[in-house]
């Protein structure tokens, strides 16, 4: 468990996919986020689709710095879910989802503390300094929860794949400081000279 403050994180295990899936493709947020009419160009995934994309080791051990999915908790009551992809120790970079159960969850900074919680668990444990999130830009209340969690739109990312959506937004939070991993190296060195970033999975 990853504890935050109002919301905590624990770690997704592979009984929690379905409703996780179902949170995103089936629920009063998917309007918000894919399907018609906004969002024709980013189709309601399938089950299938979704399992090939969210594959077993987002809910496993195995995925430790790697990729990995949490559930967001208010107390004991299951609020949504955040996680963590293309994980690149060597550039000190990341990417980042999030969405919520429900509607009535949204709007409260429930997402924006979660995202501050996994940015500060990433930067402790394995030395992450960049984060990106991908959303559209007709998307303009996740946009602005992003940027209370200190999330700035960059204008000067170079997209090296098409992104998942037509009009997607490139959004970066950069720590500056120097993470340290759990064996007390310091990752400063690792970054030097390097400019380029990864791109969000989405």
């Amino acid at each position: 468990m990853i504890k935050c403050g109002r919301v905590n994180l624990r770690a997704a295990e592979i009984a929690d996919r379905p409703k996780i899936f179902q949170w995103l493709a089936h629920s009063d947020i998917t309007p918000s986020v894919m399907g018609e009419p906004t969002y024709p160009d980013q189709p309601i995934p399938t089950w299938e689709e979704f399992q090939q994309d969210y594959s077993d080791s987002y809910f496993e051990d195995n995925g430790n710095g790697k990729g990995r999915n949490f559930i967001i908790l208010l107390g004991n009551v299951e609020i949504g879910t955040i996680g963590y992809d293309n994980l690149n120790k060597q550039l000190c970079q990341v990417d980042i989802d999030i969405w919520m159960k429900e509607e009535k969850y949204c709007g409260r900074g429930y997402g924006t503390e979660a995202l501050n919680c996994m940015v500060d668990h990433l930067h402790a444990l394995y030395g992450v300094r960049i984060f990106r999130l991908d959303p559209s830009a007709r998307n303009t209340r996740a946009i602005r929860a992003y940027e209370k969690a200190g999330f700035q739109i960059d204008n000067k990312y170079v997209w090296d794949r098409r992104p998942d959506y037509r009009d997607g937004v490139s959004m970066k939070k950069e720590i500056t400081e120097p993470g340290v991993v759990a064996d007390g190296s310091d990752l400063s060195r690792a970054v030097r000279g390097t400019a380029r970033a990864i791109p969000p999975r989405g």
